[in-house]
């Protein structure tokens, strides 16, 4: 365990897994009600833009395939501002045993588009990649390596997936510069604490979807495996799915909303010494 200074609120890393397990299990209705709705909107939005295409597919009109285009801006805009800000701060309000107002928000609409576009930042860049194919492979694979470098800092060293949307919310007065100064300043002395964090949540499944994707792998190689081990495989990878979607998901936000209420204690704490 490591040793702890007399500011340091942090626990250690393996009670965020337990907190996590605990928070799950004791409000595993609601928890799995949000994710339900989450898979539910992600469902439609897929609908939503992938029934438009295969109807203009067979028609070559202009207008249609760019209002097709805003709509699929549109659905993204809306799935990162529901998964990137509401969805954190939905979990933060069951950690803190307290109603989420959603009336709240109607006033901070800026705030927080800007706020759930700094949280995707990572995944706009992977996604624009797809539209860099004339580049050629050394440099795509230079792109990819410098975006996952910026995603390690982004999402584990200055937490801005994690932490800006509750900083957000909980101080709304300030810009969302300010709170994104705010993370990096939380950060500093954690950044390898949220990352064994998830780490120790994710590591089971990622082991075993790594086994699943071996597996079916050498079938394929091998290519005469009888068809009962294909389905077997198969449908290992949909109850892998699932179990990371309704169990896993859910841990990692209720271990993030009680790693940022002890960041939170921290700071607090050492600005009332510095203040002394």
């Amino acid at each position: 365990m490591r040793s702890k200074t007399k500011l340091n609120c942090i626990k250690a890393n393996s009670e965020y897994q337990s907190l996590a397990w605990n928070e799950f299990r004791s409000q595993f209705k609601k928890s799995t009600t949000l994710v339900s709705i989450v898979v539910f909107v992600f469902i439609a939005s897929v609908a939503i833009i992938l029934f438009p295409c295969l109807a203009l597919n067979a028609q070559s009109n202009t207008m249609w395939v760019d209002l097709w285009k805003f709509s699929i801006l549109v659905v993204m805009l809306f799935w990162a501002i529901l998964t990137n800000y509401y969805v954190p701060l939905w979990f933060l309000s069951l950690v803190r045993k307290r109603t989420i107002n959603l009336s709240e928000y109607k006033n901070n609409l800026g705030k927080i588009v800007v706020t759930s576009f700094l949280v995707s930042v990572p995944g706009f860049l992977l996604n624009g990649m797809g539209h860099l194919k004339s580049w050629g492979v050394n440099t795509l694979g230079l792109c990819f390596v410098g975006i996952v470098v910026l995603t390690l800092i982004w999402v584990w060293g200055y937490a801005v997936s994690f932490i800006l949307p509750y900083l957000v919310h909980d101080d709304p007065d300030k810009s969302v510069w300010q709170k994104l100064h705010d993370s990096i300043k939380m950060m500093e002395g954690h950044k390898w604490d949220l990352f064994i964090i998830d780490l120790r949540i994710c590591l089971w499944p990622l082991l075993s979807f790594f086994v699943l994707s071996l597996a079916l792998v050498m079938v394929k190689v091998l290519g005469s495996v009888d068809r009962f081990w294909v389905i077997l495989i198969l449908l290992s990878f949909i109850l892998l799915l699932l179990v990371f979607v309704f169990v896993i998901y859910p841990m990692l936000l209720f271990a993030h909303a009680h790693f940022y209420e002890d960041l939170c204690s921290e700071l607090h704490l050492k600005e009332k010494v510095l203040e002394e």
